[in-house]
């Protein structure tokens, strides 16, 4: 060194002297919270207080606190004061003050704000002073779980706000309590075991495809680790045949598990009463300032740590509360009945899609066996549906069932029947510790945490101290063991009881919202996912099962998200390809003035802001131009003619002249030579641009074919058919030609109808046979089995026939036009339950189906005036079905359902013709004895 900077006069001893006046010291273990404005004179404590028992007050006015003889005013005055008690004694009442300011601020603004999370939606002064929306004394949530003296550790309110607005909370903080007091968490991402191979192999020159031979016999497992790896054989036999490998494979175990990238955390925001350079360093990532320490670092400290999350579900509750306004002016989502029949009997049918955290398979295979009937079954099922108490289902739904539990230990029956015997929450651990066992609250949450994190030392002492306690309050050794042990093993896989309570409130709501508003949430719905092509596709098809249209996308209708239309769902121009939200904003803008009468006055009218060909051609083609009266291929073949006449009328105007579109008497005339495209083309190009028809649908021109063919609709096909054969009719998309290991060739592929789609596999032998008429867009017939692997449903193809288009197919069950003949005594009803035909037939009653057979093909013959349906909704499959059939047979017999749900008849709006074949294939749908024509 000395040689290195010789002619450095006393340069490394300066260098020592810098490191000797280095020696500050970071000091953490004392929290530091942001300086909270109080009101003149009071503590953070008694602001706290008042503003507790003033929520207890209006909340208790307004009816969203509903006294009973359990849930007294006294008993929420004392967990009242139990909680500031236990607030101010910690040091934590600026905390909730602060937390209650920016949520207070988001729900003045409208900014969506969830009802809570984690564990302190179990406070009952958040719910009072407004940061959560869930009664803990309702669901008997546990303040301790929270906070409590006998576990010093900082609180933590997770607050969900709307994905779209969430920034906008984070800038108001920022104001509030300076911009060089406020700053983003740091987060690092570490090289995990396949990542540091890589890496390593790209420093020492290995070639790629060595690395990724050596990679593949990893084993498959989460969170592999180099070191676990060399266990197996399979792998380790790669570094011991080869030094290069060794080198590779030890050089990149050393750095396994560093840091590899800085980036921010989602959430985490850090706030401190002066100026954050004198806690940490900082740092900027992408133009946000960031600390330079991790969130565990940060708690460390002592500074706190406040998680600003963003949930895409409560914009979409949002949206659809907006567009429901606009006809209910005061609708409230605060004060929807949560027993609400129709709403739980949907979850418990498994129409969940769409509906938040209970759409997965499994999830909904669940909920139909569980029939879930209040707000804590919603909880239980988000509990139990998780790694680990999934495997109490089966436990849990036999408890159900039977309806009685008997326990070794009678007092859990009051802790454990609300989950049928199971142990689901980490608050029943608590309460199991504190009733068999004796131990405080504060105790109870202390040893449940440990034995969570699988302390050995602490499982053995507390076992000894569980059961003695157990034993001295009368219960028996061995019972108290096994107890024990259920509890040990449960620990590591406990869900919050208040963290089910908050979620499950969301799921309710989306569910209550899709029951009775479903036009409206679905649009909110559908914008939310867009550009995610599999879910849009998913929840389009799900409108279309429950009979709510879907309108074409529009230039003076449409707006960029996709909104409500009186019952139907108009498409976002956002959503239609190549167009994007700020395009689509202008568009609704300029037609603010008036709507745009011509194509050519759109296109006069956006030129100034400036509009591309190939946006053009994507409102043409996915027809968003229609309303203008001229074929799409016209408009696609006249755009450079149309945008010449425009940029020259736009240059004469600004001369002082007479414009072609200035002027309403003058129009432009289109060649009319010109043809519009063929059906398949214009159907292509709509499920293009906008990822589904409007205009129909492929299968469509081959309805005369299709009518022949006893086949069902896709969408009846779930997880629950696993080995049951289908005959379908549908069109191939998705193609994938495989190869298998027998150099045989094979097809994977999407099968489509008009309401949904299913996963079609065509093996190598019948591929053989059926591979020249089963590509893209092909219309097929298709037999085959059905197989489920872990929720996943695909249908095993066992033969394969092309369907014929319309004007080609010859008819090979002609139908029968027989002579009606008058019906002699009509049969007697069914039952007293289907009641009477009030406003069309009197006080005659539906046909029993006693004698079914002769009634169906008597109907036929008669003359008959209306055709009577009984479904069990006018949402089932059934009915969806007996609709898609009538609307194949039209004809001049008014169709009516009958709605067994509410006993009531409803119109369809359709007219039938009937013949034989047409009530027999209606029979097979509905039911005997549930069709007669009167």
């Amino acid at each position: 060194m000395y040689r290195e900077f010789s002619h450095f006069a006393d340069a490394v001893e300066n260098t020592v002297k810098i490191a000797s006046m280095c020696n500050y010291s970071i000091k953490g273990g004392n929290t530091v919270l942001p300086d909270f404005a109080l009101p003149d004179g009071m503590t953070d404590s008694a602001y706290l207080h008042d503003l507790a028992f003033k929520g207890l007050e209006s909340k208790i006015a307004e009816g969203r606190i509903v006294l009973t003889a359990e849930r007294t005013l006294n008993a929420y005055r004392g967990r009242i004061q139990d909680e500031l008690f236990v607030i101010a004694e910690m040091g934590y009442s600026s905390y909730f003050l602060i937390v209650a300011d920016f949520v207070g601020y988001a729900k003045s603004k409208g900014i969506p704000v969830g009802p809570g999370r984690g564990s302190g939606a179990g406070s009952l002064v958040a719910f009072l002073i407004g940061i959560t929306e869930v009664d803990p004394l309702v669901y008997g949530l546990l303040f301790e779980a929270f906070l409590n003296r006998e576990r010093i550790s900082m609180p933590d309110f997770d607050i969900d706000f709307g994905d779209r607005r969430r920034d906008e909370v984070i800038a108001y903080v920022s104001e509030k309590y300076g911009k060089d007091n406020v700053a983003q968490i740091t987060t690092f991402g570490t090289l995990a075991a396949k990542a540091a191979l890589r890496d390593t192999a790209r420093v020492l020159g290995i070639d790629k495809k060595i690395v990724d031979e050596l990679i593949s016999h990893m084993p498959d497992e989460k969170d592999i680790t180099i070191s676990r790896a060399l266990d197996d054989p399979k792998f380790s036999i790669y570094p011991e045949e080869s030094p290069d490998i060794e080198r590779l494979v030890e050089t990149a175990r050393g750095l396994e598990g560093l840091p590899r990238n800085a980036s921010t955390h989602a959430a985490g925001v850090v706030i401190t009463p002066k100026p954050l350079t004198e806690y940490l360093p900082l740092a900027s990532n992408g133009g946000v300032t960031v600390t330079q320490y991790d969130m565990d670092t940060v708690a460390k400290l002592g500074l706190l740590k406040f998680d600003f999350l963003a949930l895409r579900c409560l914009t979409v509750i949002d949206d659809a509360v907006n567009m429901i306004r606009k006809k209910e002016k005061d609708f409230d989502l605060s004060f929807i009945p949560l027993d609400d029949g129709a709403t739980y009997k949907m979850i418990s049918d498994g129409r969940t899609d769409g509906i938040f955290q209970l759409e997965s398979p499994g999830m909904t295979r669940m909920l139909k066996k569980m029939k879930p009937e209040k707000m804590t079954d919603i909880m239980v099922a988000l509990a139990l549906f998780r790694p680990g108490p999934m495997d109490s289902i089966d436990t849990f739904l036999s408890n159900r069932a039977r309806g009685r539990i008997d326990y070794k230990i009678p007092i859990l029956s009051k802790i454990l029947d609300e989950t049928n015997g199971c142990i689901v929450y980490q608050e029943q651990v608590m309460e199991i510790f504190r009733s068999v066992a004796g131990y405080s609250y504060g105790r109870a949450d202390i040893v449940r945490r440990a034995i969570a994190k699988k302390k050995p030392g602490v499982i053995e002492k507390e076992r000894d101290g569980f059961v003695s306690g157990a034993v001295s309050n009368g219960w028996k050794e061995e019972d108290a063991l096994a107890l024990y042990g259920e509890m040990t093993d449960f620990a590591n896989y406990g869900f919050k009881k208040s963290h089910a309570a908050a979620y499950a409130l969301l799921s309710y709501r989306t569910a209550y919202l899709k029951t009775h508003y479903p036009s409206e949430y679905y649009s909110a719905l559908l914008t939310s996912v867009s550009g995610d092509a599999g879910k849009t596709s998913l929840y389009m098809s799900s409108c279309a099962k429950q009979g709510i249209k879907l309108l074409p996308p529009d230039v003076n209708k449409s707006y960029p998200a996709f909104t409500s239309e009186d019952g139907a769902i108009r498409f976002g121009l956002a959503s239609v390809k190549g167009i994007g939200e700020q395009f689509a904003l202008r568009i609704v803008n300029v037609r603010e003035d008036r709507p745009f009468k011509t194509f050519e006055d759109f296109v006069t009218r956006m030129m100034p802001g400036g509009i591309s060909r190939p946006q053009m051609e994507s409102l043409i083609r996915s027809g968003s131009c229609d309303l203008f009266g001229v074929y799409r291929k016209t408009l696609w073949c006249m755009i450079d003619f149309v945008v010449s006449e425009v940029n020259n009328s736009l240059r004469g105007h600004t001369a002082g002249q007479i414009d072609i579109f200035g002027n309403d008497s003058i129009t432009f005339e289109y060649p009319k030579a010109i043809d519009e495209y063929p059906l398949e083309e214009h159907l292509a190009f709509e499920k293009e641009y906008c990822g589904t028809a409007f205009s129909g649908h492929l299968l469509d021109g081959y309805s005369d074919n299709i009518s022949d063919v006893r086949h069902s609709d896709i969408s009846l096909i779930d997880d629950t058919c696993g080995g049951k054969t289908f005959t379908l009719c549908g069109m191939i998309t998705k193609v994938n030609q495989r190869i298998t290991k027998a150099g045989l060739r094979m097809q994977n592929c999407q099968l489509e109808d008009r309401f949904s789609s299913v996963s079609l596999v065509i093996f190598p032998k019948l591929f053989l046979t059926v591979q020249d008429f089963v590509g893209e867009n092909s219309a097929v017939c298709v037999t085959g089995n059905v197989t489920v692997e872990e929720g996943y449903v695909r249908l095993l193809a066992q033969s394969v026939t092309p369907l014929e288009k319309n004007g080609k197919y010859v008819k090979k069950t002609p139908e029968r036009h027989e002579e009606p003949q008058k019906v002699e005594n009509p049969p007697r009803a069914q039952s007293e339950a289907v009641g009477k035909i009030k406003s069309d037939v009197g006080s005659e009653d539906l046909p029993s189906s006693e004698n079914p057979p002769r009634a169906q093909s008597e109907a036929v013959k008669k003359k008959a005036s209306k055709l009577y349906v009984r479904v069990p909704s006018l949402t089932s499959p059934e009915h969806r079905r007996a609709a898609a059939l009538a609307s194949i047979f039209e004809g001049d017999t008014p169709l009516i359902f009958y709605d067994s749900g509410v006993k009531e008849y409803k119109p369809s709006g359709q007219g039938v013709a009937l013949s034989a074949f047409f009530m027999k294939e209606l029979t097979e749908i509905v039911g005997e004895g549930n069709a007669v024509a009167k």
